[in-house]
């Protein structure tokens, strides 16, 4: 019989040889917009956003020069991030809960739904690693005893490590912001219950700024590419020939041309509908002969107008989210990519059949598990509270999953909404922690925690018997 630590160490081999083998059949990849990402192409790196992109991987792509070590860097970080995943899981108290947890993180990790973006030159890999590793770091903290009241310097550099790797991937994808500022929720709160206040106001100053950095850098990044976001998400929303055109694009299409300029409705008009699809053809065409509406769609459409309309039309929303949730899952990928995993565990992530428009995906299964396991870690909560009087006893798991759940799934909700086709790219980081939620659920330590709440209840003994 193997011991816990043999076991979760034949597990973490077996992820390593499973990303070796996915390493060796997967070929590098380049898209159009690689070239964005690589400064010694043209893109200098620029640290106030007078850039086409963010610096986090111009920088790490600086650091690596070729293509073939990036991708070799991409996938030991990648292999990083779902180790630590798989050692906190070791910490499970059943036999069950330990190997069915580790076995799904597995199948995650080795589902080309998630590792073939290692092999691609962009900016999905490494963002998806870092979201991991900060969240989980955040987890780390949470499991150590709270009791603790002297500051343990390696923990706390640690959760602001992965505070700093989390914001650092919402830089790269504004639309994971909601997950930066749970991991900081989350932070501070452990912090605040280990008595270490200073590091508190000091991590909550510094992370707001970097929240407002971020933003400040995407807005002047926007500027530079000719054409604003609004403008471009709304070519790719109100695009002709598009998939359920009548049901979304028309009626948004409608909506907006009763309040921008009129050429905007000629501009429409007027796409050839073989390119109506794709924005970078169309938004030239905005930009020469209606810039006014160029300027009203970045002035108005998004967020204003395209979030009152989300908002007030639930029929739109809701057909939105069900048209396009599946495509997270899609099997998007120009080349060949192999997995060790057997078409089963592969299919538990991602989508094998795309022949209909509405189907089965796993995406809809594992936001629902999500949903459940959020309501379930807040009934706990609850019940806690009530028993207690306090919250002093919702830490730990509890606390990530409540923090994490909702914000994973808003993440994914901002990837989608604003546009019409690469979700598998887009919204891979926050699809990715939405099913690691779930597996931290169904492994998650209740014996650690029940030690933290004893460390805790022994903690306020000795304060009462020192009064």
């Amino acid at each position: 019989m193997l011991s816990r630590k043999s076991e979760v160490t034949c597990v973490i081999a077996f992820l390593w040889i499973g990303l070796a083998y996915a390493w060796a059949s997967t070929d590098v990849t380049r898209f159009p917009d690689s070239t964005g990402y690589v400064p010694s192409e043209g893109f200098p790196i620029s640290f106030l956003g007078d850039s086409l992109r963010p610096w986090l991987t111009p920088l790490v792509y600086t650091l690596i020069s070729t293509d073939q070590a990036r991708v070799v860097f991409q996938f030991f970080l990648y292999g990083l991030a779902w180790s630590l995943l798989l050692v906190l899981l070791s910490r499970s108290e059943t036999n069950f809960k330990r190997r069915f947890s580790s076995l799904l993180a597995l199948s995650a990790a080795l589902s080309p739904v998630f590792f073939v973006w290692n092999a691609a030159i962009l900016s999905q890999a490494i963002t998806l690693a870092c979201i991991v590793i900060g969240s989980l770091l955040a987890l780390v903290l949470l499991r150590s005893d709270p009791s603790v009241k002297q500051i343990d310097t390696l923990k706390a550099l640690a959760a602001v490590f992965g505070l700093f790797l989390v914001f650092a991937a919402s830089m790269e994808r504004p639309s994971l912001l909601p997950i930066a500022l749970a991991v900081l929720i989350i932070v501070l709160i452990a912090f605040l219950d280990r008595g270490w206040r200073g590091s508190c106001i000091a991590t909550a100053l510094v992370f707001c700024c970097f929240g407002a950095y971020t933003v400040l850098i995407n807005h002047n990044i926007d500027r530079n590419w000719g054409i604003s976001k609004g403008a471009t998400f709304y070519l790719y929303l109100s695009a002709t020939e598009s998939r359920s055109q009548a049901v979304l694009a028309d009626p948004l299409f409608d909506y907006v041309s009763q309040q921008g300029p009129e050429c905007l409705s000629l501009i429409r008009a007027s796409w050839d509908p073989k390119k109506g699809s794709d924005p970078f053809q169309t938004r030239h065409l905005l930009r020469d002969e209606c810039p006014e509406g160029a300027d009203w769609l970045r002035d108005n459409f998004f967020p204003q107008t395209y979030m009152r309309y989300v908002a007030t039309h639930p029929h739109y929303t809701s057909r939105y989210l069900l048209t396009y949730l599946p495509d997270v899952a899609s099997p998007y990928w120009p080349s060949r990519a192999a997995t060790l995993l057997p078409s089963s565990a592969v299919s538990l992530h991602q989508d094998v059949d795309l022949t209909t428009t509405f189907k089965f995906s796993p995406t809809f299964a594992w936001y629902a598990l999500a949903l459940m396991a959020w309501v379930i870690a807040l009934s706990s909560a609850i019940k806690d509270f009530r028993r207690t009087k306090t919250l002093a006893e919702v830490r730990g798991d509890e606390l990530w999953l409540i923090t994490l759940v909702p914000a994973s799934v808003l993440a994914t909700a901002l990837s989608i909404l604003p546009l019409t086709n690469d979700q598998a790219r887009l919204a891979g980081p926050a699809y990715a922690m939405t099913t690691i939620a779930v597996i931290v659920f169904l492994g998650r330590a209740k014996a650690i925690q029940r030690r933290v709440n004893k460390s805790k209840a022994n903690g306020r003994a000795r304060d009462l018997d020192g009064t």
